[in-house]
């Protein structure tokens, strides 16, 4: 066993006294040897501790996610099926009033995209402004 020299301050070293009467250990060397021993163990519970509140918080995080992406899966879904129901069911128009109805639509998708952008905020708003002004 490797041996060191601790020292005290006068007020450290009467408080050390103190618990060595009261707690019944042999020496200063046995109180100390302890209160290592101690601090050691709480360490080491408090970073598993740390870990296991570190790992739950991921796995929420997780079940989150994969909320998240079950939402974004279901609404692409929903889109996909709705365009598909719009493509199938909305006849052409004849070649007489092909170009006019092309205009209409245009100007249907830019006041589209322009409420879109009125809805969104921040970031999103700044890129749906640029695809309006882009189709223009």
């Amino acid at each position: 066993m490797a041996q060191r020299c601790v020292r005290l301050s006068d007020s450290v070293e009467v408080e050390v006294l103190n618990a060595i009467r009261s707690d019944g250990f042999a020496s200063i060397a046995a109180f100390l040897r302890t209160a290592v021993q101690n601090e050691l163990k709480r360490r080491r519970s408090g970073n598993s501790q740390a870990e296991r509140n570190f790992a739950a918080t991921l796995e929420q995080h997780r079940r989150e996610l994969k909320g998240i992406a079950a939402a974004v899966n279901a609404q692409f879904a929903l889109l996909d099926a709705f365009t598909r129901v719009m493509l199938h069911c909305i006849p052409e128009p004849s070649a007489e009033i092909h170009q006019s109805a092309k205009a209409q639509a245009r100007e249907r998708h830019q006041k589209l995209l322009r409420m879109a952008s009125a809805i969104m905020k921040g970031e999103a708003h700044a890129d749906m402004a640029e695809l309006v002004s882009h189709g223009e």
